[in-house]
């Protein structure tokens, strides 16, 4: 098993250069990351840096109840609770109880569409996408939180609902590793907003959500999507990119593949690198935008980047 010792001088970036794989995603992997989670929890930062939030994050949001029992009305009871379905049955005033929810769900939204599967430095944005939940995954349940959430391959969601203990977090790393395939453009048959809109129906008011996505797609209805689920809920994103869609390459011919497809990217257009830069731009700064109201959190990550510091400043916003 990989061991990861933060008291060494080795900088965590050439420990993630030798623990992802970047290509490939394995559950053993995934698995290990629970290690990394623990130390990396022994030197959380007290402050976040190079990061984009709002207002501090509270750690009790919601109502933050579970439903106990239904009971007769009595006199300084929340009217508000009053159940009217048994009220109308009974001919009896009832209300109902609630007990304190301690484990809150943490809820993983990863983007497996085909434009994650695309990497041009250390990792694919979806292997790299699915690590970084991982270790936040095992970070929420080290908090004693349970851990669940919805991967979206373009085709299909495949939903995790959230448990407990490590049972949960297992269930999500089986299916980050089972969702991770790369799937034909053409074959696509559920849109962003879709899928988030069926995760906003499986969240429970007072979650914590996390979103792990190159967020491409963002068009008005997904915005609706995403409000329903700020409203009641902490909201943590990820914006996840490769270096070549944040700028081109020095002017040149550059021979790209995916599978047995090829292409060549001729960069010598200074003007055409001008507005492909542009246009990363500005997609970033209206991620950037919207995330940053009070009770959301938002955090660049490159596949270049040292992707476990940035998970180490994460990770005391998911417990």
């Amino acid at each position: 098993m990989f061991s990861f010792d933060p008291k060494k001088n080795t900088s965590s970036e050439k420990v993630s250069d030798q623990f992802i794989d970047g290509v490939h995603l394995e559950l053993t992997s995934l698995i290990q990351l629970r290690q990394i989670a623990l130390q990396l929890a022994a030197r959380a930062p007290r402050t976040a840096v190079k990061t984009h939030a709002g207002a501090e994050l509270s750690r009790a949001l919601g109502r933050g109840l579970d439903f106990a029992e239904v009971r007769e009305y009595k006199a300084g009871d929340d009217i508000r609770m009053i159940d009217w379905k048994v009220t109308a049955r009974s001919g009896t005033a009832h209300t109902k109880l609630f007990h304190e929810d301690h484990e809150k769900p943490t809820y993983f939204f990863v983007d497996y569409r085909q434009c994650m599967h695309f990497g041009t430095q250390k990792a694919l944005k979806s292997v790299l996408a699915a690590n970084m939940a991982a270790l936040l995954a095992w970070s929420a349940q080290r908090a004693g939180n349970r851990v669940g959430g919805v991967v979206f391959d373009g085709q299909k969601p495949l939903e995790t609902k959230p448990a407990g203990g490590q049972k949960g977090v297992l269930q999500f790393l089986h299916s980050l590793v089972n969702g991770h395939r790369a799937t034909d453009q053409n074959a696509a048959s559920m849109s962003l907003s879709r899928v988030l809109q069926r995760l906003s129906h499986l969240v429970h008011t007072g979650s914590t959500v996390v979103f792990l996505s190159d967020f491409l797609g963002f068009d008005h209805e997904t915005q609706t999507c995403l409000n329903r689920l700020r409203q009641h809920n902490r909201c943590i994103a990820v914006h996840i990119y490769d270096l070549l869609e944040s700028r081109l390459p020095p002017p040149g011919r550059y021979a790209m593949g995916q599978g047995q497809q090829m292409t060549i990217l001729n960069s010598a257009d200074s003007k055409q690198r001008a507005k492909h830069h542009q246009r990363f731009q500005q997609h970033q700064n209206k991620m950037r935008k919207y995330f940053s109201g009070s009770g959301n959190y938002f955090v660049e990550l490159c596949t270049e980047d040292d992707w476990l510091e940035i998970a180490r400043q994460l990770m005391r916003h998911v417990g």
